[in-house]
C-alpha cells in the first residue's frame, strides 16, 4: 500500500481535522524558509517523490488568539509548521498558573514534546491569528528512514531546542541577572529570524511583556525597566513591540557574562 494512502486512510479512522492539501510548499516563494519545505529541499527529491510529499501536507484552519493547537496529555498524531503567526507551549502548576516553555515563529517546527511518550507534555497556544501546516507521524518517521540528510536536518532542530531550553534552565538556576536573561532572549530571536530568511536586527515581538517576564522568571516591571536600561545604553531601540539591535556585539558581551 502507498505510504501516502496508508497515512490518509490513518488519520480518517482518528477522525483528524483539515482542509486541503496545502498547495504552497517545495518551491513556493510564500514558504520559501518553511521548515517542511526545507526537508523535501536538502533531501533531493524527485519531482514524484515531491508530489507525494506535498500529498501527505495539510493546512490546518486557522486559530485565532489564545485558542489551542494542542493541549497537554493529548495523544501525538502529527508534526506541526507555522505558516502565520505565533505560537507559545505552556505548562500549568497544580494552582493552574500558566508558565511559558517556549516561543515558535513563523516557518518553524512544533510538536516534538509528544515523540517520547506518544502523548504531549505543553499546550500549544497561539498568540494571534494564525495558520498552521502538519504533516502526519507516520509519514515524517517513514521520511527520516528513508532520507537520512531529513533525520539530521530533524535532530538539528531537536538540538536547537535543547539547548535553549538548556540555556534557560541556567538562566533561572543560577540566577543571572534581568540584562542576561533579557540579552539572550533578544539574541535568539534574532538567529532563529536569521534562519527564517527574516531581518536579525529589525523584528516585531509577537509577545507581550507579561510573556517574555514569564518565560524568563521575572516580573514585568523588571522586563520593562531592563528593556528602558538596554535602550539606554545604546544597545538597542524599543517602539513598542517593534526591536532594533543597534550593537549586537556589546549585547553579546552581557550575554556572555
Amino acid at each position: 500500500m502507498h505510504l501516502v494512502y496508508y497515512c490518509q486512510k490513518k488519520m480518517e479512522m482518528e477522525n483528524l481535522e483539515e482542509s486541503n492539501c496545502c498547495t504552497h510548499h517545495i518551491g513556493c516563494i510564500g514558504c520559501s524558509h518553511c521548515a517542511l519545505c526545507k526537508m523535501g529541499k536538502i533531501a533531493g527529491l524527485t519531482s514524484k517523490e515531491i508530489e507525494n510529499f506535498n500529498s501527505a501536507i495539510y493546512t490546518q484552519k486557522a486559530v485565532g488568539r489564545g485558542q489551542s493547537i494542542y493541549i497537554v496529555n493529548a495523544p501525538f498524531k502529527r508534526i506541526y509548521v507555522i505558516k502565520s503567526g505565533s505560537i507559545k507551549t505552556v505548562m500549568f502548576n497544580s494552582q493552574g498558573q500558566e508558565h511559558i516553555t517556549g516561543f515558535y515563529m513563523a516557518g518553524e517546527l512544533l510538536g516534538f514534546d509528544g515523540i517520547c511518550a506518544k502523548k504531549h507534555q505543553f499546550s500549544a497556544i497561539s498568540m494571534e491569528h494564525s495558520q498552521l501546516c502538519f504533516i502526519n507521524f507516520y509519514y515524517f518517521q517513514y521520511l527520516c528512514q528513508e532520507f537520512p540528510v531529513i533525520q539530521n536536518y530533524i535532530c538539528e532542530i531537536m538540538s536547537d531546542e535543547i539547548v535553549r531550553a538548556h540555556n534557560l534552565g541556567i538562566l533561572l538556576v543560577h540566577g543571572t541577572h534581568a540584562e542576561e536573561r533579557l540579552a539572550t532572549f533578544l539574541l535568539s530571536l534574532s538567529r532563529r529570524l536569521s534562519l527564517r530568511g527574516c531581518s536579525p536586527l529589525n523584528f516585531h515581538l509577537r509577545m507581550t511583556r507579561e510573556e517574555i517576564a514569564n518565560y524568563l522568571g521575572t516580573t514585568l516591571e523588571t522586563v520593562s525597566r531592563t528593556f528602558s536600561k538596554l535602550q539606554s545604553k545604546g544597545l538597542i531601540k524599543v517602539q513598542k513591540k517593534d526591536i532594533t539591535i543597534i550593537n549586537i556585539a556589546d549585547l553579546e558581551r552581557i550575554m556572555r557574562r
